[in-house]
């Protein structure tokens, strides 16, 4: 399946802006901002991640301002 590609496309894939911001600790503000600005902070990497997985889904790299180390593999690059 292919991943993702916009932050709007993984909102709407874990359930819309008030599911994400439970799933992540955040406000629905901040998840609004992320919808806007097209991309993740590296600290919703985890949570979102994880719960794409679940549903077997994933997201494009693109669509974080930054990512992690636990999401890079021995390269550098996103795993």
């Amino acid at each position: 399946m292919e991943p993702l590609r916009t932050t709007s496309a993984v909102i709407d894939a874990l359930g819309g802006t008030a599911a994400v911001a439970r799933l992540t600790g955040r406000t629905m503000q901040a998840v609004s901002n992320w919808r806007d600005r097209g991309l993740f902070t590296a600290a919703a990497y985890e949570p979102i991640s994880r719960a794409l997985e679940e549903i077997g889904r994933a997201a494009d790299p693109r669509v974080w301002k930054s990512l992690p180390p636990s999401a890079l593999d021995q390269s550098g690059r996103a795993a």
